[in-house]
């Protein structure tokens, strides 16, 4: 380019040079009978496309007259978008004009009449505005694109693509997605799902809340835009989390030939070795890769990656991901992304959860998510092994470090004898680090003969993801976990001293410990989950 634009400058040249020329010089009549207005401009990442929004002057949005009028608008644009692309090019002087679509916008007219709907909902019991609210969702005219622009002057769009005026945004309390340092990574991801046709999706192996809900909500999403979309796991889904697979999963493993497909992304995996048994697949059967997720210890193993470390979970991360690319997230996405949202926080309660969770979280509220079905499904309803096996667990347990540490361990041999699924072990890590005193916790499960995985745990001051890093390991500052090749007799002995010498360390830095005297934990409630 000659000079040199951002997105959103750019768009705003192009409305300008528009709005201009349907004042002085397109003389068609079906432009010129009419009072036209363009309200926005949106420049795709490559800039090769643009998509035009214009308003018409008339009558209601169902109404055949002004349909017609509408259509004839856009017919005049389209047959003058070779005249409209050589004046902008002249005027802004680019090398390469975006290709142009011109849409009706009528997302003004519908935010008005949701806001009449959002209003009864307020006084009205759930029953009673069922339908209406139904009513208005299946009124919305199928052909707008809800994308938030965040842009001055622009109506800012809330998390159902509704319009908000500014009071509202703040009467509402609506998350509203600004430009920061992942915004490029953001765009490049965007483009890909906009761009492919077919993809398989990779959450790691012992699926948790996290994993399994933004996979099922890009599953669903894709699938509703039309594009073939599977989640693909090597693993059994956990008892709790099945409500999310609507036909979406599909068992395989390396030794399975699979078509290959235009993406494979992988959600909530920090490294290769999330889905050991499905690595060929992911190099193999995608023309192209992606990972998104929101661990601190990530490594590099895709094509493209969009990472934040600052999200309480990549459910969360999946949510600013839609507004960004502005699909309509439905009742289904929605309850999908709270099932990660509030299994990667503890239910709020981990060190992980900020202002920005909550403010997504009543998002999802006003989508509709029913949180009583969700929350008994998630967290009341364990079957009679799943308590005999943690009894089992528990039995084990063994505290050490003078009370600051506790550790778990599950076998094979446990899961048989309590008749219980390896995923309903899920849980004990919280519990033992929950124990007054204690610091850090360490859970450690057999997945097979000489294959420990270990999970680290903490509360307070001890950075885990540290201890996991010299075992190849990762994670979170609190949250955090390794695979060690060896068997749970040998692994014992190694991650004891491995957590003694991570509080030695730690009481030497800060001189908490006198001789002989433990050092207590500054407070004991700010905990986090690996997810």
């Amino acid at each position: 380019m000659a000079q040199s634009y951002r997105k959103g400058r750019l768009g705003g040249e192009i409305k300008k040079i528009i709005s201009e020329l349907l004042l002085k010089e397109l003389k068609d009549p079906r432009l010129t009978d009419k009072m036209i207005s363009v309200t926005d401009v949106e420049v795709s990442a490559d800039g090769s496309y643009a998509t035009v929004y214009i308003t018409v002057l008339g009558g209601s949005v169902r109404d055949d007259a002004s349909r017609n009028e509408k259509q004839d608008a856009i017919d005049g644009l389209t047959k003058a978008s070779g005249f409209i692309r050589k004046t902008i090019g002249r005027r802004v002087k680019i090398r390469h004009v975006p290709e142009l679509t011109f849409k009706v916008d009528e997302s003004l007219e519908y935010g008005r009449h949701m806001s009449k709907v959002l209003d009864s909902l307020q006084t009205d019991t759930k029953e009673e505005v069922a339908e209406p609210a139904q009513e208005a969702a299946d009124s919305a005219p199928a052909d707008v694109d809800y994308s938030e622009t965040g842009e001055d002057g622009v109506p800012v769009k809330d998390a159902r693509g509704y319009d908000l005026t500014e009071e509202e945004a703040v009467q509402e309390f609506v998350y509203r997605l600004r430009e920061d340092g992942r915004t490029p990574y953001m765009e490049k991801i965007a483009e890909i799902l906009r761009s492919v046709d077919s993809m398989y999706i990779f959450p790691h192996y012992v699926a948790d809340g996290d994993a399994m809900g933004s996979c099922a909500s890009l599953c669903h999403l894709m699938r509703q835009m039309g594009k073939e979309a599977d989640i693909l796991m090597e693993d059994e889904i956990p008892d709790n989390l099945q409500f999310l697979d609507k036909e979406y999963v599909t068992f395989a493993t390396d030794a399975d030939e699979l078509p290959q497909r235009d993406l494979c992304i992988a959600l909530d995996c920090s490294n290769f070795d999330r889905f050991p048994e499905r690595q060929r697949l992911f190099r193999e059967c995608g023309r192209q890769t992606a990972c998104i997720d929101h661990h601190k210890a990530f490594v590099e193993f895709a094509d493209v990656s969009l990472i934040d470390p600052d999200a309480s979970a990549t459910a969360e991360l999946m949510f600013e991901l839609y507004l960004y690319m502005g699909l309509r997230i439905d009742v289904e996405a929605a309850e999908a992304l709270y099932a990660g949202i509030v299994t990667d926080t503890g239910n709020f309660q981990y060190t992980n959860t900020t202002k920005k969770t909550h403010l997504i979280t009543a998002d999802l509220y006003t989508l509709g998510i029913d949180t009583k079905k969700l929350n008994i499904i998630l967290y009341q309803s364990d079957r009679p092994q799943k308590l005999k096996l943690h009894a089992m667990i528990m039995s084990h347990m063994r505290i050490f470090c003078d009370g600051r540490a506790s550790l778990a361990y599950v076998t094979l041999d446990m899961y048989q004898e309590a008749g219980a699924k390896t995923s309903e072990s899920d849980g004990i890590n919280a519990k033992i680090r929950d124990i007054k005193g204690v610091e850090v916790a360490v859970f450690m499960r057999e997945k097979k003969d000489h294959e420990i995985k270990v999970g680290f745990r903490s509360k307070d001051y001890i950075d885990v993801a540290e201890i996991c890093v010299k075992f190849g390991g990762g994670g979170h500052e609190h949250a955090a976990g390794c695979t060690m090749e060896m068997t749970m007799e040998e692994t014992i002995p190694v991650i004891m001293n491995a957590v003694e010498e991570a509080l030695k360390e730690y009481d030497e830095q800060h001189m908490l410990v006198e001789e002989g005297t433990p050092a207590l934990p500054a407070a004991e409630a700010g905990i986090q989950e690996e997810s």
